[in-house]
């Protein structure tokens, strides 16, 4: 009895370690939201061009990753690297999470202005529609310098809720009768 009490302690520490992930994201990316899952991106955008007669081309960018909501509620925070200067090298950088099934704008975090000052707090709970699709779009542009932004989502709100499947209840309870009958073993022979 006691292996099984260890045995059952391990799973739940484990499982425990397991649902605790921070994951790394990429454009193009497809995650669940599930409790107690970070998704985070640190992604570098180049530096535009500098034509001749000194004409800037500014290099715009429109990255999306894609979220399936198995919860209802997130944490999202944005962020990008500030010079000295107090500016980003990214101007306009602008975070919009829409609802593929929907098509409505959920959120929409502007984090620098077009002079690449910061203009938002980076910082947004989102409440989410559990089951449905969501894409995050993240735009804006470069001037001479390379720019870099990343962002935090953290989901560690209510879980949606999941059906125990039978074969489940049908090993609980033979675990349990088998408990049972040990004990009634145990009890005969002493």
């Amino acid at each position: 009895m006691n292996k099984l009490l260890c045995s059952a302690a391990f799973l739940a520490a484990f499982a425990s370690s397991v649902s605790a992930a921070t994951i790394s994201v990429s454009p193009g990316d497809l995650a669940l939201l599930g409790e107690g899952t970070t998704f985070t991106a640190d992604e570098t955008v180049s530096a535009g061009t500098t034509r001749p007669g000194s004409q800037r081309d500014n290099r715009r960018f429109n990255h999306a990753y894609f979220f399936n909501a198995g919860i209802s509620d997130i944490d999202f925070s944005a962020m990008t690297k500030v010079g000295k200067n107090g500016r980003s090298a990214i101007q306009n950088l602008t975070f919009i999470w829409t609802d593929k099934t929907t098509k409505e704008v959920v959120s929409r975090l502007k984090v620098t202005n077009s002079k690449g000052k910061l203009v938002g707090s980076g910082m947004s709970p989102l409440a989410l529609l559990e089951g449905h699709d969501y894409k995050l779009k993240v735009k804006g542009q470069t001037g001479r310098k390379s720019g870099r932004y990343g962002f935090d989502v953290v989901s560690d709100g209510v879980p949606t809720a999941v059906p125990v499947p039978p074969a489940m209840l049908l090993l609980g309870s033979a675990m349990f009768g088998l408990v049972l009958l040990g004990r009634r073993k145990q009890s005969k022979s002493a």
